[in-house]
């Protein structure tokens, strides 16, 4: 039996009757910064040093250290590139005469704080009024209230036209799109190679799926075809989970790698056999974006199959709704490291639960088309 326990919810961490996001106490040099929530509290103690995002200067407050990244011996872009690539933090403003850092990510704009060991210990009254006001910091044990979370989405095609495949980028009117529009190039794809259709947000799978197929059909009366089978260019199906409540965001963002996981757990394990050549073994699992997270290790070729789409939305809304409510989730897995099929019971119908775990069968023997099939929208 596997259990994943989300502590923000269950045993935020503590000092002092005051209660924290993310509370670390480091040493050393502090290289990853993936999965840190929003307002994470970081207590420097001797020796402690932390990226700057200007590659120019280094900064040597006494008590602590900003350094610039370095980046791999193959890396061709610029430095910016790469700290924005890695979401990686820099120097946003000093606090409290100096024993306070503000760090700052370039691509989520999460920041974080520094204290110094020696604020932290013997300025305590102080620093702890200056987290409460900037709102790092509660006197009270976080709480969430009616739990509600919305389903978006920007999954990825390759482009098709008289059977053969072309970058999105080719076309006027995929091109001339921005990162936020409904139908557009996906601008983070290799030289802008795949198409992204992202639906506006709703709290139904079923409603995802119609707001989806009528963003399809307007490409295919174009003249396109949108095809999932990814042999050209990668293709992920970015599953986007948020919510309108500011609170219950923080909480998705503060525990991102623990939704990840479950995820992974009952969905990603299952549908990323079905990746085409194209993607490799190791798609990225998942992102911070504003108001939530998008999960992007499962590949586009569900929307080969809309009700696929639908139950997969489904099953990766009623994981977060538990987590959430709950504070954590057991379920029995196998020896392959696979979800027990009567886990899938709980979020699903037993009909929904068959359809999705034969998908990657069906996919495998070649019975659903890889391309969107716009005439099957419900």
């Amino acid at each position: 039996m596997k259990r994943v326990v989300l502590q923000s919810i269950k045993n935020p961490p503590s000092h002092k009757g005051v209660f924290f996001r993310s509370l670390h106490f480091v040493e050393g040099e502090v290289f990853s910064y993936r999965g840190l929530p929003l307002k994470a509290v970081f207590v420097a103690r001797e020796g402690a040093s932390f990226y700057n995002l200007d590659q120019s200067k280094d900064m040597d407050l006494g008590w602590v250290r900003l350094f610039a990244a370095r980046l791999p011996e193959n890396w061709e872009g610029s430095y910016y590139d790469y700290a924005r690539m890695n979401d990686l933090p820099g120097f946003k403003d000093l606090a409290l005469d100096g024993k306070v850092v503000i760090l700052e990510t370039e691509r989520t704009y999460r920041q974080f704080l520094v204290v110094s060991e020696d604020a932290w210990e013997n300025n305590w009254e102080e620093v702890k009024q200056y987290l409460l006001q900037k709102g790092y910091a509660s006197v009270e044990k976080p709480q969430l209230g009616k739990i509600s979370i919305t389903l978006g989405g920007a999954p990825e095609f390759e482009v098709v036209v008289n059977g053969q495949v072309y970058k999105a980028y080719d076309f006027f009117l995929f091109r001339n799109s921005n990162p936020t529009s409904p139908i557009g190039v996906n601008w983070d794809s290799p030289q802008f190679s795949t198409l992204a259709i992202r639906p506006t947000p709703t709290t139904s799978p079923k409603a995802y799926v119609k707001r989806f197929m009528s963003l399809a059909e307007k490409v295919v009366r174009k003249g396109f075809t949108l095809s999932v089978a990814g042999n050209t260019y990668p293709l992920g199906a970015n599953i986007r989970i948020g919510s309108p409540d500011k609170n219950i965001v923080q909480v998705l963002q503060d525990e991102v790698e623990n939704f990840i996981e479950v995820l992974e757990d009952f969905i990603g394990r299952v549908l990323l056999p079905t990746s085409g050549r194209a993607r490799g073994s190791n798609p990225v699992a998942y992102e911070l974006i504003r108001g939530g997270w998008e999960y992007r290790t499962i590949p586009s070729s569900i929307y080969a199959d809309p009700e696929a789409v639908r139950i997969t939305h489904k099953l990766a809304k009623g994981l977060v709704d538990v987590l959430l409510k709950e504070g954590e989730l057991s379920y029995e897995t196998l020896a392959d490291g696979g979800v027990a099929r009567r886990e899938y019971y709980r979020f699903l119908t037993r009909a929904e639960t068959e359809y999705f775990l034969e998908f990657p069968r069906k996919w495998e023997r070649g019975e659903i088309p890889p391309f969107v099939p716009v005439k099957a929208a419900i």
